[in-house]
């Protein structure tokens, strides 16, 4: 009765307030004990474990239902021991739990003990009837859901309050029966799949992964959701822009194993052409987790982006005007000098670029250099007669403006020194007819601004002395 009073009043305080949860049990139950058998027999956090009986087993790492997990084994006519199951759970009120498997047929009879509870004086039990679960000798189970050399959980409950028994394998109700002789009440150990002494060979050897000992019966609802698998998904963005991350979020579980190895609930990509992104998830459940879900998966591109290309670099003449141009193809533009437009006319030699950004918000970028050319008439030298002295050559040996050549009228007499950055001379000539072919002693200067000085005569005696740089671009 005191059971029935406890559990009365723990539902209705829960009703009480119903807006907060569904039912008595809305969390996952937790057990007050559990075995997962990492190398030894001790139960996780409590200093009690269970012995072997006639025996000893062996541990080892394998399959179960559904993962890789350490791992029990008994051979026939052994077993496993709790002693004075009374210390931490009602003899008589209770779920015990076991996912476990036999690895041999019964033999010589069709049973196979799974619980005893007198201690081995009772002929009494839980068994495995020819792969039909059974509460000896009152009640037998009839959908033979237990086969041999297979995996499964088993859920035993026993209610107090009305001495009911009730059978549960992988959320199946497979016996239920009430207890009026008291078969199901622990007296002073709890054992597993070792037979009582009144019979011969009632037994098999198995693998078992785990027990959990809940002190209560749990429901069907809770047994339920201490079976299911997690159906987990992964939400965000699919698609990015190339060299862009994406942010991806995991869902519908309590831990994840993504396929980059990761384990965080969010993880941050950056998505090639085409990847393929997949993830499972586990419940945690009492002292362990559940099975892994099914993998969800996605695939993850990124978009065609169509470079915005503002041609080759112009050679033009002063004072004319250059139209750039970048495209159609983008929704925005962002040049040099903060214009917005697609296209930016311009009059000066140097360095222009834009940034581009298309209809999927994606970035490109082009850059383009302006430069006066040789045959167009360059600024006069101030004071000077007829000196014209190009801004730019390109030593690229393509036959155009290879050389830096100076123009001459009306001048008689010159001296032309070339520097680079640092002050060294790399040319000089006193000759009209020589050009600066970009070397200095055989090799060619590298990209970049340089210095000269001239000094002119011309043919009236006139004198003029100035500096300026000259850019060299392959």
């Amino acid at each position: 009765m005191k059971y029935f009073l406890s559990y009365l009043t723990q539902c209705l305080c829960y009703l009480f307030f119903y807006s907060l949860v569904s039912n008595c049990y809305a969390q996952q139950p937790q057990p007050v004990l559990c075995f997962d058998f990492y190398g030894n027999l001790n139960a996780n956090g409590n200093a009690v474990a269970m012995t072997p009986i006639d025996g000893v087993g062996g541990f080892s790492e394998g399959e179960s239902i559904c993962k890789l997990d350490s791992l029990y084994s008994w051979d026939i006519s052994t077993g496993l021991i709790l002693q004075d199951p009374a210390n931490y759970f009602p003899q008589d009120h209770y779920t015990i739990e076991l996912l476990f498997k036999f690895t041999t047929q019964p033999y010589p009879s069709l049973w196979q003990k799974i619980i005893d509870f007198k201690n081995r004086t009772s002929d009494r039990g839980l068994y495995l009837y020819n792969s039909n679960l059974q509460m000896y000798e009152q009640y037998t189970g009839t959908s033979s859901t237990a086969q041999p050399d297979t995996w499964f959980r088993l859920f035993l409950t026993r209610d107090a309050s009305t001495d009911s028994i009730k059978g549960y394998i992988n959320n199946n109700l497979e016996i239920a029966l009430e207890d009026v002789l008291g078969n199901g009440i622990f007296t002073d150990a709890l054992i597993l799949f070792k037979d009582d002494s009144l019979t011969i060979r009632e037994e098999s050897a198995g693998i078992i992964d785990y027990v959990r000992i809940y002190d209560y019966p749990l429901s069907e609802e809770e047994i339920g959701t201490l079976v299911r698998t997690p159906v987990v998904n992964i939400t965000g963005d699919i698609s990015a822009c190339p060299g862009d991350r994406l942010v991806l979020q995991a869902n519908g579980a309590d831990s994840y194993l993504w396929s980059t190895g990761e384990t965080t609930s969010t993880i941050i990509v950056y998505p090639t052409m085409q990847d393929t992104i997949s993830l499972t998830g586990a419940l945690n459940i009492g002292c362990m987790q559940s099975c892994h879900s099914d993998p969800d998966t996605i695939l993850l591109s990124t978009y065609h982006v169509s470079n915005v290309n503002l041609g080759a670099d112009v050679v033009f003449c002063p004072r004319e005007q250059v139209v750039l141009d970048a495209g159609n193809n983008y929704i925005a533009y962002d040049w040099s000098d903060g214009s917005i437009a697609q296209t930016l006319a311009v009059s000066q030699a140097m360095e222009y670029w834009v940034l581009a950004v298309d209809i999927n918000n994606c970035l490109s970028i082009d850059t383009i250099n302006l430069f006066v050319g040789l045959e167009c008439e360059p600024p006069k030298i101030e004071g000077a007669k007829n000196v014209f002295v190009p801004n730019v050559f390109t030593p690229n040996a393509d036959g155009l403006n290879d050389q830096f050549k100076i123009k001459w009228e009306g001048v008689k007499e010159i001296d032309l020194q070339v520097f680079n950055r640092w002050g060294n001379l790399l040319y000089e000539t006193d000759s009209k007819s020589d050009n600066w072919d970009g070397t200095y002693e055989g090799v060619h200067v590298n990209s970049g601004t340089y210095f000269y000085t001239l000094s002119v005569v011309f043919d009236d005696d006139t004198e003029i002395n100035r500096k300026g740089h000259i850019n060299v671009s392959y």
